[in-house]
């Protein structure tokens, strides 16, 4: 059974029990379904928007563009005030020794940022704002 499948028997149930008083089992079903539902988004997560990838600052994160996880990198003055960076170290392939440490503006290059590395190609059904 999939993890969407899971979820579409949870919010569609009714759990009944004569062991335990609704309310426990009332908490058992909402704690059980929140996991579900956390589990589907760190499968299939949506691209963080702008501002919600400014709020990932120092946090790691996943970018197609880059084929790389990198931390989130903000100044808080001068010209580069408040734009994020994704910053990370590119190997041209694993085996390979070295590499090149990247800072890449979000912005300026369009990245797509994602909390998690999705399992699918192209993320959670969220547009990209």
């Amino acid at each position: 059974m999939t993890t969407a499948e899971c979820i579409h028997v949870f919010e569609n149930s009714r759990l009944q029990s004569e062991s335990f008083t609704p309310e426990a089992v009332t908490a058992a079903y909402v704690a059980g379904l929140a996991a579900l539902q956390e589990k589907a988004e760190r499968e299939n997560p949506a691209p963080l928007a702008l501002e919600q990838v400014k709020q990932m600052r120092g946090k790691p994160v996943w970018c197609p563009e880059a084929e790389a996880y990198g931390i989130i990198t903000m100044d808080k003055i001068g010209a580069w005030a408040d734009k994020p960076f994704l910053k990370f170290f590119w190997l041209r392939d694993e085996d390979e020794p070295c590499g090149v440490d990247c800072e890449w503006n979000i912005e300026e290059r369009g990245l797509t940022i994602y909390p998690y590395k999705p399992k699918e190609e192209g993320g959670g059904d969220h547009a990209k704002s």
